[in-house]
Formats: structure tokens, C-alpha cells, sequence
């Protein structure tokens, strides 16, 4: 325990007496600080979405308004096809899709379900799951807005 001390005792020493030794020592962490808290937003923002939309109605053109309405996800593209999905991940045009399958309205008139298909591109887990549950959140808030019309 004396060695350690007697180290520590020696290396402040030095930097109390290099001028330049001390400088480093307080603004390299400064500099990180405020490098890290400004410049580097690792924040997600407007992350493309495709849509695949087999209805057409008004219920999943709200659905999709939904999504997109808080601008963290974009309509990057609307689909016409299923085989369209997988070459759009591949080329990295939008990391998810969701496909509203036809009949959609009718069945959240009459049963107040109706499944949805969201395929997110695993190709970076971390965004993935970011984006994944981005959708399913607003999902469920439109979820509760119908719930609560119901009612």
C-alpha cells in the first residue's frame, strides 16, 4: 500500500510542476466532455420505413400516419409487392417494412383487431430493436385511440 501511495505522491508531483502536464490533465477530459455531449448525436432520427399497404383505406392510412407522424420514422418507400422487402434491406433503402393486410378496416370495425406484419432488418441489432419498438409503441397508441372510440 506504501508503493502505491508513493507512486501517486511522485506522478502528482510531476504534474504539479509541468505546466503543460496539468493543462492535459483537465482539458483532455473537458474537450471529451463536450465532444461527446454536442457533436456526437447518437441519437435516432428519421429512420426509413417501406410500407406495404394491401388495404387502402382509411384505417391504414392513419395507421401509417401514425408511424410517421412524430418524424422519427419516414415513409421511405410504398411497396407494391412482398418480393420488394427483402431487396430494399439489401440495399439498405429502409431498415423496416410494415405490411397492412388487406382488409384491415373492416376487421378493426367488426373484431377491433387486426394483425399487422413489421419486418425490421437485423443486419445492426441496435437499430433494429430501436425501430421495432418505435412501431410497436405506436401501434399501441393508436391501439388505446381506438379502444378508447369504442368505448
Amino acid at each position: 500500500m506504501r508503493r502505491i501511495f508513493a507512486i501517486t505522491r511522485k506522478e502528482t508531483n510531476h504534474i504539479l510542476r509541468d505546466p503543460r502536464s496539468l493543462t492535459v490533465a483537465i482539458l483532455m477530459p473537458l474537450m471529451m466532455v463536450i465532444l461527446y455531449g454536442y457533436a456526437i448525436d447518437m441519437e435516432l432520427k428519421r429512420l426509413p420505413v417501406a410500407f406495404l399497404d394491401y388495404d387502402h383505406s382509411t384505417a391504414s392510412r392513419a395507421l401509417v400516419r401514425e408511424m410517421t407522424s412524430s418524424g422519427f420514422v419516414l415513409q421511405a418507400a410504398v411497396l407494391t409487392s412482398p418480393n420488394e422487402i427483402e431487396p430494399g434491406f439489401r440495399r439498405n433503402n429502409f431498415r423496416a417494412a410494415v405490411v397492412i393486410p388487406s382488409g384491415y378496416e373492416r376487421a378493426l370495425n367488426s373484431e377491433l383487431t387486426s394483425p399487422i406484419q413489421i419486418l425490421v432488418d437485423g443486419a445492426d441489432g441496435t437499430t433494429a430493436v430501436t425501430v421495432d419498438n418505435y412501431l410497436q409503441a405506436a401501434v399501441a397508441r393508436l391501439n388505446r385511440q381506438l379502444a378508447t372510440e369504442a368505448f
